[in-house]
């Protein structure tokens, strides 16, 4: 069966969903979700959400998919503990020590690794299914072709988006909200700064790019891909997921009803007929694309020119006229009275609600395609420009009109005996197996007028309402000439159904769970000597560090390994060389560089995904690199027991809860240098420039982004052309040397990309002298330098929401 599963963020979200043939919604309690500024459901919202939906054979999947505090697990396990013995079919999870709690705790519940988790390839879902994940949502960056090697190869169920809102960033690698602003789309509260104006600019030219395409350089369209789910279910994924639990619940009404035909059509084997579905769907769209799915990239897949609904072409403007604030227009289509249209003039928009329209000086309500009327127009227009209809009225009234009756129904089966002298019995079947047998409170008699007639017991018993049932099979059992009440067969009926309501609504019968747990301080108060260590980008500050006689590099740039292994070989230093592998490396690498490893007897290795354990854990030593998100002890606790080396903190820590994590001395952070905060499957030099894949460009010159405040965010051309997107500012901690020491920090960081040899000897000199004297004294002037091109804090003082 192919899953069609709905976002839900309201009660009328949830009855627009199901009732529009939704068959598993996904939603959030107040807390844990991964979307903290949609409404939401509170415990009993969310006992009624689950009770309404089984009735009517829906699944219920709760977002738990935000990254947990070690303070916030005993009110975790609280709340998951109340969805399981609620009957909750599923958990959707990112934090890896969150999960492993839940697993342990709760071992028959089901859950699934969330798009935040970052999987991109076979091994990511390989190994998070040997850890008991039974279905992984796959990135959105993933291809049909990279999903169905998935399914050909991982036994594990596979969820993907097919329709809504993308993110630019790969899920659970974006941290630009955070660093910006302290709202962590890790923690749901997402700012969306990926939807606002950047320019390309020249770093080393300090110029800007002109971008002909629009200025919202890393904003993409909607996910649409409505003509061609059935290349998608090909791939062998069981669930398609649409995006908006923070939309409308119109939108989520006419999603899912366009979706459910076109699914229902590839299953009955029916040509997939949608050009009136997709002329609804223009109303809640940035203008579509078949997204990393279909492979599009740049301006197949962005909306540069602007971030808000795009709506549909509706008419061209022929005259306006001043006096009376009215516009003639000739219409592409069909327009209504209080539809919503507007201009667009370079990247801004002035629009208005239709509140009059007239033909031939005749009020009307309606116009139909060709039709020249005019309309109230506040803004002055000029002939030939193009209006857009971005609110269809009646769209919306059909499908709010779509969820108030009750359109689920579902087959029962049902029998009544009425027997003279005796008490009525009826009784009703579903198709899971439920049975109901309700007993009457009267005794049928001999009818004194008109007897009981068959079809007078058929009438009452189908008398079903806006219940979700409708009666396939019914059996009459009944006496000649007797006489029970139509109010007595009712109450029959009535009571028959809010049993078989109740049987319905649990599903698995668990018993139930101690939801008590409690976190066992572990900390080690032992102060231990932190360690500086050294990330590098380039050859040349790898030579910088192999000068200042370094005994540990580690390199985050691939295309420099075999560069930096060749030299120390042939000039026979000894330098442990930790390669950093990168995230998004390509599966058929990986064997490349265990060979090369093992040639130059490599010892350690840091990863940065869950598939990365499965190719080096039995080869080599591993370290964790920030994009793993540990923020809590149980997530370092879990990497301990694998073994691993080292493990780097995320980023989105402050320094108390560090002290109050409990773990073994091998814990990193990054202390110095750019960090990424988007990591993209797109490049926006190429878009800017209109160039194909690998052009070069990037290599040439240093290129950034810079937003409206003038902050410029450096671009880094990563492997196969993924780029990562920088901070604008450094992080600069050396000012906190003492307390992360007493924190339980044993490695702090310097990670080094721009940086000319020179500037990465100055970072480590002023680091090494500020922990001896505490001060700046002796490295005043480049000090200054570092804080003129821009140094921040980060999250180390406070925090992320």
């Amino acid at each position: 069966m192919i899953e069609l599963l709905a976002p839900v963020g309201t009660k009328e979200g949830l009855i627009a969903a199901v009732q529009n043939g939704a068959d598993a919604v996904y939603l959030a309690g107040k807390s844990f979700g991964a979307r903290k500024f949609a409404n939401n459901f509170n415990r009993d919202e969310l006992i009624d959400a689950i009770s309404y939906c089984h009735i009517r054979d829906v699944k219920v999947y709760v977002t738990v998919n935000t990254i947990v505090f070690d303070n916030e697990f005993n009110e975790l396990v609280d709340f998951v503990g109340f969805l399981y013995n609620n009957d909750v079919d599923a958990i959707i999870m990112q934090d890896i020590g969150a999960f492993k709690v839940i697993k342990n705790k709760y071992p028959l519940l089901e859950i699934h690794a969330s798009t935040q988790m970052s999987i991109q390839t076979v091994s990511d879902a390989k190994y998070l299914s040997s850890l008991g994940i039974s279905r992984i949502v796959v990135g959105r960056e993933m291809s049909l072709k990279e999903i169905k090697e998935i399914n050909d190869t991982v036994d594990v169920d596979i969820e993907v988006f097919v329709h809504g809102s993308l993110c630019i960033s790969q899920s659970g690698q974006c941290l630009i909200s955070s660093m910006i602003g302290g709202r962590s789309g890790n923690r749901g509260s997402c700012a969306q700064a990926c939807r606002q104006k950047y320019d390309l600019v020249n770093i080393d030219y300090d110029s800007k790019i002109n971008s002909p395409h629009g200025e919202y350089l890393l904003s993409p369209r909607d996910l649409m891909t409505l003509d061609d789910i059935d290349k998608i279910i090909n791939t062998g994924a069981i669930s398609l997921k649409i995006e908006g639990r923070m939309k409308r619940d119109e939108y989520v009404a006419t999603v899912v009803d366009s979706y459910r035909k076109a699914i229902d059509n590839v299953i009955d084997d029916k040509e997939i007929s949608s050009k009136d579905d997709i002329n609804k769907l223009k109303q809640f769209n940035r203008l579509f694309t078949k997204g990393h799915l279909f492979s599009e990239r740049n301006q197949d897949l962005m909306s540069n020119e602007y971030t808000g609904i795009q709506g549909e072409k509706i008419a061209k403007v022929l005259k306006y006229y001043q006096d009376k604030k009215q516009v003639e227009i000739e219409l592409f289509n069909d327009l209504c009275q209080n539809d919503e249209i507007q201009i667009r003039r370079g990247f801004n928009t002035v629009g208005a609600r239709v509140e009059t329209m007239f033909s031939n000086k005749n009020r009307i309500k309606e116009a139909v395609k060709n039709q020249r009327v005019r309309v109230n127009f506040k803004h002055f227009c000029k002939p030939g420009e193009i209006l857009y209809k971005t609110f269809d009225v009646e769209v919306m009234n059909n499908a709010k009109e779509s969820y108030r009756k009750e359109n689920k129904k579902l087959p029962i089966e049902c029998e009544i005996f009425i027997t003279e002298g005796l008490t009525s019995n009826l009784i009703i079947k579903d198709s899971r197996g439920n049975e109901v047998n309700i007993l009457g409170e009267k005794n049928a008699e001999i009818a004194q007028n008109k007897a009981l007639t068959e079809e007078d017991v058929r009438n009452n018993l189908s008398k079903l309402g806006n219940t979700p049932y409708f009666i396939e099979k019914l059996i009459i059992n009944i006496d000649e000439k007797v006489y029970l009440p139509a109010k007595e067969i009712n109450n029959l009926r009535r009571k028959a159904i809010e049993e078989l309501d109740m049987l319905r609504k649990n599903i698995y019968g668990r018993e139930f769970e101690n939801t008590e747990y409690n976190l066992t301080n572990k900390h080690n108060s032992i102060k231990t000597d932190m360690s500086f260590t050294y990330s590098v980008h380039t050859f040349d500050q790898f030579l910088a560090l192999v000068d200042l006689d370094i005994k540990e590099i580690m390199l985050e740039n691939s295309y420099i390994f075999k560069e930096c292994l060749d030299y120390i070989n042939e000039e026979n230093i000894d330098v442990n060389i930790i390669p950093i592998i990168y995230k998004s490396t390509l599966e058929e690498n990986h064997s490349k560089f265990i060979k090369l490893f093992n040639d130059y007897c490599v010892k350690d290795v840091m990863i940065t995904n869950y598939g990365h354990i499965i190719h080096y854990i039995d080869k080599f030593n591993l370290l964790t690199d920030y994009s793993m998100n540990v923020v809590n002890s149980n997530s370092s606790e879990f990497y301990n027991s694998l073994g691993f080396k080292r493990i780097t903190l995320s980023p989105e820590l402050n320094i108390k809860q560090i002290e109050k994590m409990y773990t073994s001395e091998n814990l990193e952070i990054i202390g110095y240098g750019y960090i990424p905060v988007m990591n993209l499957k797109y490049c926006p030099i190429s878009n800017v420039f209109g160039s194909e894949k690998n052009c070069g460009i990037c290599e040439k010159d240093n290129y950034g982004l810079k937003d409206k405040k003038d902050y410029i965010f450096p671009l880094l051309r990563k492997e196969n052309c993924n780029m990562e997107v920088m901070n604008s500012n450094k992080l600069f901690l050396v000012n906190y040397l003492n307390e992360l020491e007493n924190s339980g920090v044993s490695y702090y960081r310097m990670n080094f990309i721009f940086e000319n040899p020179n500037e990465v000897k100055n970072v480590i000199k002023i680091h090494n002298d500020f922990r001896s004297t505490g001060n700046f004294d002796n490295n005043e002037r480049f000090y200054k330098k570092l804080i003129k091109e821009g140094i921040t804090k980060g999250h180390i003082k406070r925090g992320v929401e």
